[in-house]
């Protein structure tokens, strides 16, 4: 049985015996009595439509961003062998999309997987920071990256 508790809105002042409540069994219908019972409707739903606007568009940070689609691109990915394909994965491009941002959050990744970002770290910065004979050789480019975001100041030592 739903509660039904009266008004104190001055928006209702000419209706004292409004009562609204919210129905247990689904919580986004109203039920009530009382003369202005239409006008506590109209007035619930374009709050309950703003409310619900605004959880479904709250902005991701950009680490949310970044985990959202390193976890999509990880995942879509796990069994290509091809580096060139891996790159090309639409998350992947994104993450590079995010431009300087997302260096931290890469070089933060690569020191715990030692994952395939050298080619986004090379799209992002504009510099290789591997060597030729480490090309490759997915750890050694890791370290590569990661000296390099030491000395860039992008990581603690």
């Amino acid at each position: 049985m739903p509660t039904l508790c009266p008004t104190r809105s001055r928006a209702w002042k000419d209706a004292p015996d409004a009562y609204v409540g919210v129905d247990d069994a689904e919580p986004t219908t109203l039920l009530g009595g009382g003369p202005a019972l239409s006008e506590m409707h109209n007035v619930w739903y374009k709050i309950r439509e703003k409310l619900l606007l605004a959880a479904l568009y709250q902005p991701e940070t950009m680490r949310e961003k970044f985990e959202r689609l390193s976890m999509e691109w990880r995942e879509d990915t796990a069994f290509l062998s091809s580096v060139q394909q891996m790159a090309m994965h639409p998350a992947y491009q994104e993450i590079i999309g995010m431009g300087p941002d997302a260096i931290p959050l890469i070089l933060k990744d690569l020191e715990r997987t030692q994952d395939h970002w050298s080619w986004a770290l090379s799209a992002i910065t504009g510099i290789n920071a591997v060597c030729e004979e480490d090309r490759g050789i997915v750890s050694k480019m890791a370290d590569s990256w990661l000296n390099w975001g030491r000395q860039a100041g992008y990581l603690q030592s």
